[in-house]
């Protein structure tokens, strides 16, 4: 099965962990812009429209939080009838701007479960189900939006009837399917969608691997996929080195992910997280590569990041493992993407 997917793949690229191992600091830039934090809980899904940023505030009583104007704000609507999850922002059909999110029933160590997908109008304040998008018993995963369209994952059990795999609405159409080891499911690993390209991120419960997809499509949904970027683990005279990427997003000419590479060493591991990206060459030829270039690379025991790009501007959240109230959210006032050196 794998080896199918791999086939159908025209564009690929390993990343590998040595790569990302470089000398830096688990801390914010001196010039960034610190623009929201996190008071009982760690920052979770972050991702940036049009100058917005939004953000699950993960702690014991969980909200949305967007930054706009300057300012951040919690999203207001009922939310006693399930746990939040992924969040998306992007241009409503007519204008102005939307949130799409899971909304889901259950939620351990493990993750979330029962999930639906929901847009919320900052221009009339409210929450309504996505139609399509909300079926009992379904997992219906990693939504993103893009002028009255909306793209998500939807898991294949119990809903043998309905298309399963990585789907867009209005109308319905299935752009890809399910991957092996992904299961019912369905993808956590995130989707962001601009006009007609998607990105998605693949992972399974079975294997350690973890991959990048895109795809240019028409309107019935046909077009070629490109794998962009894989992780996976890798063995040196240095260690096992485990390389994961997700968490996929479009901006401009780019697809970007995020990279953890955890390298495993006597005591504490350490672990190197990046914010890197590829460009996109126009038309549907996947023939030719963009080259591979990464951006606020940092190595520690006990920090992790995720990032969030908007018109080149480039977000972030510093966690610390340890003590999660101090966790914030900064805009990178310098960002210098350098090429991944033999890569691309």
């Amino acid at each position: 099965m794998r080896s199918l997917a791999r086939a159908r793949a025209c564009s690929f690229v390993a990343v590998s962990a040595g790569s990302l191992m470089l000398a830096a600091a688990a801390a914010a830039g001196a010039d960034d812009r610190q623009i929201g934090s996190v008071t009982d809980g760690v920052a979770f899904s972050l991702r940036a429209y049009g100058g917005s940023v939004a953000w699950l505030n993960l702690g014991a009583d969980p909200d949305y939080r967007v930054w706009q104007g300057g300012r951040v704000r919690v999203l207001s609507f009922d939310r006693s009838s399930g746990r939040l999850g992924l969040v998306d922002l992007g241009p409503a059909g007519r204008g102005g701007l939307v949130a799409i999110y899971e909304r889901c029933q259950f939620s351990d160590e493990s993750g979330f479960s029962g999930c639906d997908i929901y847009r919320y109008s900052f221009r009339t304040q409210r929450s309504t189900p996505v139609p399509g998008a909300v079926s009992p018993g379904a997992e219906e995963r990693s939504p993103s939006t893009w002028r009255g369209h909306d793209a998500f994952i939807r898991g294949g059990y119990p809903y043998k009837g309905k298309p399963t795999g990585v789907l867009i609405r209005s109308p319905l159409v299935r752009l890809a399917p399910l991957w092996p080891g992904v299961g019912h499911y369905g993808g956590d690993a995130g989707t962001d969608l601009r006009r007609n390209v998607i990105t998605w991120g693949e992972s399974g419960f079975d294997s350690d691997r973890s991959g990048i997809e895109v795809k240019r499509f028409d309107r019935r949904g046909h077009g070629r996929r490109c794998e962009v970027a894989a992780g996976g683990s890798s063995r040196s005279a240095e260690g096992t080195v485990n390389t994961g990427v997700g968490d996929p997003q479009l901006d401009g000419r780019y697809v970007y992910w995020s990279q953890r590479a955890v390298r495993a060493r006597r005591g504490s591991p350490e672990t190197t997280t990046a914010s890197v990206r590829r460009r996109l060459l126009p038309g549907q030829r996947c023939e030719s590569r963009g080259r591979v270039e990464q951006a606020l690379v940092r190595s520690g025991r006990d920090y992790w990041q995720r990032f969030a790009v908007s018109n080149g501007r480039l977000f972030y959240v510093l966690n610390h493992v340890h003590h999660s109230e101090n966790a914030a959210i900064y805009e990178a006032r310098d960002v210098s993407f350098r090429p991944v050196h033999g890569r691309g």
